[in-house]
């Protein structure tokens, strides 16, 4: 093979090989940490509700499993979990419609109820998220610091734009991807730390959603590692998904 024969190989081998390359930040550009921000919450509210069957791996200094779930969530804060073990089993329901919540928890036979406080929901998100933050989460999403100073910088070798934000003791790092504006890493740091992480993104037409999600507590190293299979967005919940009802005959405990 002489060379032009080859130089026109590797002109066709590129030319079936489209790369979409990003345009990263340079010295004097426009782009600002809040454009950015808006980009990334407009991607986000592509998903406006979500039903999805997955696993949930929990990882603990007390030990780690495994276990089924049943994922309903949906705007502005309503979520319901149910998850069941190897033998379908109930393991724990979680329900709140965004201002009250119930838990049910098959070890003890317990159920809780109260105000859906970032406290009471720790006890099963293993960090003390509000109610609209955890929503965000379920639905692909990053939780923001709401009113916070905001700055903007680069990762050239990652090909991301990182907005860090400010706001009292805590401080927040957002990665978003250029080309979707999808955060697909997130990391608070403070007394409601944690680490998120977002991954195997799906394309859906206009938007892409992720089926994996990572959260990990960095005050006390617990993970939750939750994978969705064929997640169905956009279809309006039932009205009654997101209701806490105590199981019949399950003791209950009121919390403040």
């Amino acid at each position: 093979m002489n060379k032009r024969t080859v130089g026109l190989f590797l002109l066709l081998a590129l030319a079936a090989c489209p790369r979409r390359l990003p345009t990263m930040l340079s010295p004097g550009s426009q782009e600002s940490a809040e454009v950015w921000l808006q980009r990334a919450d407009a991607a986000e509210r592509k998903v406006g509700s979500l039903k999805v069957s997955g696993k949930l791996t929990i990882t603990s200094a007390e030990g780690s499993g495994t276990v089924n779930v049943d994922v309903e969530a949906a705007r502005p804060a309503r979520v319901r979990v149910d998850s069941y073990d190897f033998f379908n089993r109930p393991v724990a329901q979680l329900v709140s419609d965004g201002t009250r919540f119930g838990l049910y928890q098959a070890t003890g036979n317990r159920y809780y109820d109260g105000p859906a406080t970032p406290a009471n929901l720790m006890r099963f998100t293993a960090v003390p998220l509000e109610p609209t933050e955890l929503l965000r989460l379920l639905l692909g999403g990053a939780p923001r610091l709401d009113g916070a100073e905001s700055t903007l910088a680069t990762d050239p070798k990652a090909n991301l734009y990182v907005v860090t934000q400010r706001l009292g003791d805590e401080t927040e790092t957002l990665r978003i991807e250029p080309l979707t504006a999808r955060v697909v890493e997130a990391r608070r740091d403070g007394p409601r730390g944690f680490h998120a992480r977002f991954d195997d993104f799906e394309s859906m037409g206009s938007f892409t959603f992720p089926r994996r999600i990572r959260l990990e507590s960095t005050t006390h190293g617990t993970t939750l590692d939750l994978r969705y299979q064929s997640p169905t967005v956009n279809t309006p919940p039932a009205a009654d998904s997101f209701i806490p009802v105590a199981p019949d005959g399950v003791p209950t405990t009121h919390l403040p």
